[in-house]
């Protein structure tokens, strides 16, 4: 039991951070091709985006997690209540986000504005989805759902970077690509056994009489 405690706790703390582990280590091949003009714009739409992320939960996964317990046969219920939350608080968020890349990085990232805005909040909208499937795979103890999907974004992650970067010459774009495509990527890979097989998708509108 102790065993298997510790091999899920490594699990889920390690699986997410192998996109960004193996980012580091193809930096080698990319960095020839990569500006320190480039690393400081990237370092500055990564911390303004990364600041509006972590609005879009609202506080939702501590409901994710009591609902999973306190609902076992209707929690999808209150999941897509707050998928819903989230997506709102998702698209306010982008929204802001745009409006603080305008007046805080217009400047820097000039004529580039309208794609890396457009690339990061379609980013920010496509990433709810990820936290209810964190929060589904660590409630169902089933960690290799989440350790299979961190293989699949590293090796989609090298492909992105190195054709963006060495071959298309893109710059900081690539490393905006490289990084906004996990949401995306988590989108195509979470929408079947989250949205259809569990039958979990936004809800806007919400009774509480669904649960009496």
């Amino acid at each position: 039991m102790k065993k298997k405690f510790f091999i899920d706790t490594v699990l889920y703390t390690a699986a997410p951070k192998l996109p960004s582990i193996v980012s580091f280590l193809i930096l080698p091949v990319i960095t020839p091709y990569l500006s320190l003009n480039d690393y400081g714009k990237f370092g500055m739409i990564i911390a303004c985006y990364s600041l509006f992320q972590l609005a879009t939960t609202l506080g939702q996964k501590v409901i994710l997690q009591n609902s999973f317990f306190e609902y076992p046969n209707k929690y999808n219920l209150v999941w897509s209540r707050s998928y819903g939350i989230m997506t709102i608080g998702s698209i306010l968020g982008a929204l802001c986000m745009a409006i603080a890349f305008f007046f805080l990085l217009n400047k820097t990232i000039d004529t580039e504005y309208l794609t890396v805005t457009g690339i990061c909040a379609f980013a920010l909208i496509c990433s709810p989805i990820e936290s209810l499937a964190q929060v589904y795979y660590i409630m169902r103890e089933q960690p290799y759902a989440i350790i299979l999907r961190a293989i699949i974004m590293s090796l989609l992650n090298i492909i992105i970077l190195l054709v963006t970067i060495k071959y298309f010459k893109l710059g900081y774009i690539g490393l905006v690509v490289g990084f906004a495509s996990a949401s995306f990527f988590s989108l195509l890979f979470y929408f079947y056994p989250i949205c259809i097989k569990q039958n979990i998708y936004p809800l806007f509108f919400f009774q509480e009489e669904t649960f009496l």
